[in-house]
């Protein structure tokens, strides 16, 4: 009986508030146990131009860096 947890960006969406674009990221928690799915949970942030990206996945910093051009 072997249980893994898994943190995964699910959705990267962008949405436009007055011109000032803001990147919205979804992350699914997801446990198994022995391959089985038992749990699966969302959590939502936002991201602002001119916010530290630096420690955000690869797929998120490339987003935040093309729309905040």
């Amino acid at each position: 009986m072997a249980l893994t947890k898994e943190i995964v960006t699910s959705k990267i969406e962008v949405v436009n508030l007055e011109a000032t674009p803001i990147v919205q990221v979804r992350e699914l928690t997801r446990i198994t146990e022995d391959e089985t799915v038992i749990s699966e949970s969302f959590r939502r942030y936002t991201l602002s131009q001119g916010e530290d990206i630096s420690s955000q996945p690869t797929m998120v910093q490339s987003v935040c860096n093309a729309v905040w051009t």
